[in-house]
């Protein structure tokens, strides 16, 4: 399949299943993400219990822009519905990214890319955690307004016996 895409602004999403997510045992790990990389890592309590094959670094190219927008709008613990296509690719200049065909494989090359066509958020599970932020950041942008106000006001307050 030949295709013009368009890459979404992460590039790359860490995606969980299967009984790290049903379970929760993502709860207990950490996570980070490196160039074209997802780092996951258990505590000895639940090493026996996680099974790497149930997670995924994902590289994205989006059909369009509207596509490319909603990927770029889904937020840490969104479920998401992506629907589309693995593919390997190429950017001028850059060498071929092949995607996995297998859940057995391991470090460079066991990346899924994915060429979609559409995505959703299902549901939104760090709604709580997303206000919060919104709400900082609400509070922060009016807190530096009052300050601006403030100190502009005391700049310009005339001086008790000027004349």
């Amino acid at each position: 399949m030949n295709a013009q895409a368009t890459i979404s602004t992460r590039g790359t999403f860490d995606i969980i299943w299967g009984r790290l997510l049903s379970e929760g045992l993502y709860e207990e790990m950490s996570f980070r993400s490196g160039d074209w990389t997802c780092y996951a890592q258990a505590p000895a309590s639940i090493a026996g219990r996680v099974d790497y094959r149930e997670l995924a670094n994902n590289h994205v190219l989006a059909k369009d822009d509207t596509v490319r927008a909603a990927l770029d709008g889904i937020e840490k613990g969104d479920e998401v519905r992506i629907v589309g296509r693995l593919v390997d690719y190429d950017i001028d200049g850059m060498p071929m990214r092949k995607t996995s065909l297998v859940r057995d494989d391991t470090e460079n090359g066991a990346c899924e890319t994915l060429f979609v066509e559409s995505v959703s958020v299902i549901a939104s599970h760090g709604k709580w955690w997303k206000r919060v932020r919104l709400f900082g950041r609400g509070l922060f942008l009016l807190s530096l307004t009052a300050i601006v106000v403030i100190m502009g006001l005391t700049i310009l307050r005339p001086t008790a016996g000027r004349h």
